[in-house]
């Protein structure tokens, strides 16, 4: 063959493939594995922020449950002035 020519200043294409094979594996495995750090990052981002909804709307409740009285306090006395203005 043409390639296995292997004397001076010849190129052994055969003793070049295998190693360039393992490079390229090598390689694709790194950037897999960056990749599903980047998704497990991108993950653990979203659900920080599902967690600050959740708090924040946590930390609206004591406000809905002081309306909530304020309003029923008003109703009351509404209620109790109209029964009054009847009697």
């Amino acid at each position: 063959m043409a390639y296995e020519k292997t004397g001076k200043g010849g190129f052994n294409i055969r003793k070049w493939i295998l190693p360039i094979g393992i490079g390229a594996l090598v390689l694709w495995g790194i950037s897999a594995y960056n990749g599903l750090v980047g998704l497990d990052e991108d993950t653990d981002t979203a659900w920080e922020q599902v967690e600050n909804v959740y708090q924040r709307k946590y930390d609206l409740i004591p406000n809905l449950v002081s309306v909530a009285k304020e309003y029923a306090d008003f109703e009351r006395e509404t209620l109790e002035a109209v029964t009054k203005a009847r009697a």
